[in-house]
């Protein structure tokens, strides 16, 4: 007798303080709904575009790897982004891609390293 997990959009998984809902979807094996969840939690965690390396940032909607580079490259050339909306400035980066993404980008200022003599 086969069982179908079926994970709906009312089931809430909250850890760290994030919630998020997962999409209505209809598994056959317990295996391939727990490795679903999985990628939606990795999809649901914030991003601080400081910080991030180029694997996090193509977990974003709409960024693939060379988009990923372009901001890490750019963040190498330019310093730290000030806000959110500074990554209009990479190529490939536009406002629907920011707005798509919102919910997900932090910018948290790090203190700068003292430099050793």
């Amino acid at each position: 007798m086969r069982y179908q997990l079926l994970l709906t959009g009312l089931v809430c998984i909250c850890q760290n303080g994030l919630a998020t809902t997962v999409t209505p979807h209809c598994y056959t094996d317990v295996h391939q709904a727990y490795q679903a969840l999985i990628k939606d939690k990795k999809r649901s965690q914030l991003i601080n575009i400081n910080t991030a390396s180029v694997v996090d940032l193509t977990t974003l909607a709409g960024v693939g790897h060379h988009a990923a580079q372009a901001i890490v490259n750019h963040r190498s050339q330019y310093g730290q982004f000030a806000s959110v909306d500074e990554l209009a400035k990479v190529k490939g980066i536009g406002k629907a891609t920011i707005d798509k993404n919102r919910h997900r980008l932090t910018v948290l200022h790090l203190p700068s390293q003292p430099k050793e003599k």
